[in-house]
C-alpha cells in the first residue's frame, strides 16, 4: 500500500479477505474539514474494492448527531457497525498505516463473520460475566510491530463483551496523546473505568495476562 492506493498485490490480498465476509460492515470515519486526505481516499477506495462487503461513511461535520451519540471527540477516528453487532465497542483513533493497516482488516473481518476468536476456554466466560464497564486504550505507532499483537487482544476482549469492554486504539504519530502521560515506548496499554486510571502497561502480553491486568486494577480501584 503506497500513499493510500493499492498495488495490484495488494488487491489480491484484500479480495480474499472480503471472499470470508459473512455479513456487510460499515466504517464511519469522522474528520475535520480537510483532514487526512490519503486515509480518506484510501478508505474510499477499500469499500469499493470490498464490492458491498464494506460501505463507508465519512463525517466531517463536529455537530453530527453520530459524533455525540458514540462520544467521538478526536480526529480522525474510525468507528464500526454491523447489522448483528449494531455499534461495534471498537475506536481507532489516527491513521491505521503500517502495521495497523492490519488491524484495521482484521477487526473487519471479525465483524463480518470471517475470522473465528482465538481466545477460548475459562478465559472466555470471564470476560463475559465482567460486571464493571472498561475501556482498554493502546497506544500505537505505525512502524511498532508489537502493537497490532496487543490491539487485537483488546479487541476481542470488547468484542466478547461489548456492553461491558470498550477497545481503542490510539495512534500517537497523529494524536500525540503520549507526550502528556509521560509513555516512551510502545504498545502502551492503559485500562480505565469511569474515567479512572485502574491499570497500564507496556509491551506485549497474552490475553491471560490482560485479564489479570483487568481483575488487579478493579481490585485496587475499590
Amino acid at each position: 500500500m503506497t500513499a493510500g492506493y493499492f498495488t495490484h498485490r495488494d488487491r489480491r490480498t484484500l479480495d480474499a479477505v472480503f471472499r470470508r465476509f459473512r455479513r456487510p460492515v460499515t466504517i464511519h470515519g469522522f474528520f475535520d474539514e480537510g483532514q487526512s486526505a490519503t486515509l480518506r481516499n484510501m478508505l474510499q477506495e477499500l469499500a469499493v474494492l470490498a464490492g458491498g462487503h464494506l460501505l463507508y461513511q465519512e463525517i466531517t461535520d463536529d455537530g453530527h448527531p453520530l459524533a455525540r451519540v458514540l462520544g467521538v471527540t478526536d480526529r480522525p477516528t474510525l468507528r464500526f457497525y454491523t447489522r448483528d453487532w449494531a455499534w461495534a465497542p471498537v475506536e481507532m483513533v489516527g491513521d491505521p498505516s503500517g502495521y495497523q493497516f492490519g488491524v484495521l482488516l482484521g477487526i473487519l473481518a471479525s465483524l463480518a463473520g470471517g475470522l473465528g476468536p482465538r481466545i477460548h476456554g475459562r478465559l472466555v466466560s470471564s470476560v463475559r460475566n465482567l460486571n464493571r464497564e472498561v475501556i482498554l486504550e493502546v497506544l500505537t505507532l505505525p512502524t511498532c510491530p508489537h502493537s497490532p499483537h496487543v490491539v487485537r487482544i483488546t479487541q476481542e476482549f470488547a468484542l466478547m463483551n461489548p456492553g461491558r469492554v470498550m477497545a481503542r486504539s490510539i495512534s500517537v504519530a497523529d494524536y500525540p496523546v503520549s507526550m502528556s502521560l509521560g509513555v516512551e515506548a510502545v504498545p502502551h496499554l492503559r485500562v480505565l473505568s469511569h474515567g479512572q486510571l485502574l491499570a497500564t502497561y507496556t509491551g506485549i502480553l497474552s490475553p491471560e495476562a490482560l485479564w489479570q491486568l483487568i481483575e488487579r486494577g478493579i481490585k485496587g480501584g475499590h
